[in-house]
């Protein structure tokens, strides 16, 4: 839904779209949400915005955060942005604020929180940065033969999607 600026709300047990949600506040290009209590997150990567949603309410609010916020990343305290274009990651507050950034290597694209440890994939340079939760201080970088695009996290095993591969 990257064009229409909406979210498809899709019934699990009835397999369909059940209602959209328009968002209204950002001039295009939601690539990622996330949701904590009845607040869904969207970045707006044309805008360079994270735009906030309560569900309920309907109400939105728009924070102008970095260019191209690629992928965004909630804990109870804050937010986590990594912005692709800047190669930074910034925390923030819910309301926008910004608390702290890092420039952490080139095209930073998904983000994971684990414990007090914050996961940056970077496509350009092959690697996931481990980054301190509390401050956004790098902490070691995990090189790999891959390109990054996606990275999740539980437990102690990080899960990293690349988007190619070398041959055998």
């Amino acid at each position: 839904n990257m064009g229409d600026n909406t979210v498809s709300v899709i019934d699990t047990a009835l397999k369909r779209q059940v209602d959209t949600i328009q968002i209204t506040s950002c001039h295009s290009g939601i690539k990622k949400i996330a949701c904590i209590n009845d607040m869904l997150y969207c970045t707006g990567i044309y805008d360079s915005s994270i735009i906030s949603l309560d569900i309920v309410s309907k109400k939105s609010n728009v924070f102008h955060v970095c260019s191209y916020p690629a992928d965004i990343c909630l804990c109870p305290s804050c937010i986590y942005s990594a912005c692709a274009d800047s190669n930074a990651v910034v925390m923030l507050s819910y309301e926008g604020e910004v608390y702290a950034s890092l420039s952490c290597g080139i095209s930073p694209v998904s983000l994971c929180l684990n414990g007090q440890l914050l996961f940056c994939a970077h496509e350009a340079s092959r690697d996931v940065g481990v980054i301190s939760a509390s401050d956004l201080y790098p902490l070691d970088k995990i090189v790999l033969p891959n390109t990054p695009s996606c990275v999740l996290s539980f437990d102690d095993t990080l899960l990293v999607a690349c988007i190619d591969c070398e041959e055998s």
